[in-house]
């Protein structure tokens, strides 16, 4: 199956404020710095791409809106640490090899930013506990597959 990006059953807790601006932090993370430890990948003025506590295997992807306190996020998408390791080499000489990795490369990108922008376009209402309350959500939603190229 090639890569694709599927929303999953589960929800986030999301940010209530505006979501202005979310949807251009898609584009902070690709397919090179998706994996790595628990942190801030990258940041513009208004949010962050973060690495969360991640499900065995994937990379919790999260963005989030920076100087706020909980919830903070704003769109969540899984990504198989695996696809990393599949892109190649990326620093190969110029052939048919630097072209496969290339093409890797471009095309775990664009899920990432797929699943992300998917996600703060999911964002809901919640059924609030207390009256006059706004809870809002995200769906998760998790790249999967295999490298087309």
């Amino acid at each position: 199956m090639p890569i694709t990006v599927l929303a999953t059953q589960h929800w986030q807790n999301a940010y209530t404020g505006s979501n202005q601006g979310a949807g251009a932090a898609c584009s902070l993370v690709d397919a090179g710095s998706y994996v790595g430890a628990i942190g801030t990948i990258k940041q513009n003025a208004m949010w962050r791409v973060d690495r969360q506590n991640p499900p065995v295997g994937k990379t919790n992807l999260q963005i989030q809106k920076n100087g706020v306190g909980n919830p903070s996020t704003i769109a969540c998408c899984l990504v198989p640490d695996a696809l990393a390791t599949q892109i190649g080499n990326l620093h190969a000489p110029p052939g048919p090899f630097l072209d496969q990795a290339n093409a890797r490369f471009s095309e775990l990108t664009r899920a990432i930013h797929s699943g992300l922008s998917q996600s703060v376009g999911s964002r809901r209402m919640q059924a609030a506990a207390q009256k006059g309350q706004v809870l809002m959500e995200v769906r998760v939603y998790e790249v999967q597959g295999n490298f087309s190229a």
